[in-house]
């Protein structure tokens, strides 16, 4: 448990990197935390040993068989902040991309920081052309950043097994910024996580 994180890329003041099993104490806080909680929903994990086994079976499991998923985003000493990511939703056309930041470390430009990185490595390096998002209405920070990230507001979806309230966005790769390889079609890209 006690391996180097696998860094994806790296920010000025942000590391990326593959979530393992050994981020399980930091992911078990994260998990609990009130905006995790509210906006995401409670997991009902009651200890790190399940949230490790919650790491490898949602986040490992999917990252193997996709090569993408959710990150543990850092700063640089680094100590975890949040994650984000990629994953495929049944009720989404395109990949869903999604972040969960610390309270503590929100409204200091980490997130926009991070989430800037990753989506342009989606796109440069994962060929994402299409990224859509879902956000609670009453979520503004989460709906400040991506607007911030050059998300557009959709309007609003029914998210299964939930209540009502949830708006969609979605952001394109700009044409001139589209390459060879380019996945055109976001569903051939289906990974899941819950």
């Amino acid at each position: 448990m006690g391996d180097a994180p696998n860094v994806v890329l790296t920010t000025a003041r942000t590391s990326v990197s593959e979530i393992s099993c050994a981020d399980a104490p930091f992911m078990f806080e994260l998990l609990r935390s009130p905006g995790w909680i509210k906006y995401i929903g409670d997991r009902k994990l009651s200890d790190v040993e399940q949230v490790a086994d919650y790491i490898e079976q949602h986040y490992i499991k999917v990252r193997q068989q996709y090569g993408f998923g959710y990150y543990l985003v850092r700063d640089l000493a680094g100590a975890g902040m949040g994650v984000a990511g990629f994953l495929k939703r049944d009720y989404l056309d395109n990949l869903d991309f999604g972040f969960a930041f610390m309270p503590d470390r929100s409204g200091q430009g980490f997130a926009t920081e991070a989430a800037t990185a990753l989506i342009t490595y989606g796109a440069s390096q994962l060929g994402f052309k299409v990224l859509d998002a879902v956000t609670m209405q009453d979520n503004l920070p989460s709906k400040r950043l991506l607007e911030k990230l050059g998300f557009t507001l959709c309007g609003d979806i029914q998210v299964p097994d939930s209540p009502a309230g949830w708006q969609q966005y979605r952001w394109h790769k700009v044409a001139s910024q589209v390459e060879p390889g380019d996945i055109v079609d976001n569903q051939a890209a289906s990974g899941s996580l819950q």
